[in-house]
């Protein structure tokens, strides 16, 4: 069982490494010093993983995770994926770029030739207006 001491007192590893607690939650220590919640669960017969949330000053406390975990648990039984769920607030509030926007990027290397095939030009030359 995790604890507010044993969670101050996790120190990175080369590796990232896993501390279990109970009721299916467990928290992963990254090499940078990040702990995260996490909560394994079966859902339509495949193993799924959902982060709860990061463990620190910035981030929430064992105890909100623990609520948390139940909100997960609540959302399983009624047939929900929590990390599908998760997944799709993402998408949700991404903000939605214009399509004449999206090869910007390419083109800021080298305004005279217009960036063609991996970036090599395309042999004609041109002026992109910045």
């Amino acid at each position: 069982m995790l604890t507010e001491t044993e969670l101050r007192n996790l120190k990175p590893k080369f590796k990232v490494y896993r501390a279990s607690g109970r009721g299916g939650i467990y928290v992963t220590v990254s090499p940078g010093g990040a702990i995260t919640f996490r909560y394994d669960y079966r859902f339509n017969g495949r193993r799924e993983t959902s982060a709860i949330g990061r463990y620190g000053p910035d981030g929430i406390s064992l105890e909100m995770a623990r609520e948390l975990l139940l909100d997960a648990r609540k959302a399983i039984l009624n047939g929900v994926s929590p990390a599908l769920e998760k997944q799709r607030d993402k998408r949700r509030f991404l903000p939605s770029r214009p399509l004449a926007r999206r090869g910007d990027r390419c083109d800021n290397a080298d305004p005279v030739h217009a960036g063609g095939v991996h970036g090599r030009g395309s042999g004609v030359r041109r002026k992109v207006s910045t």
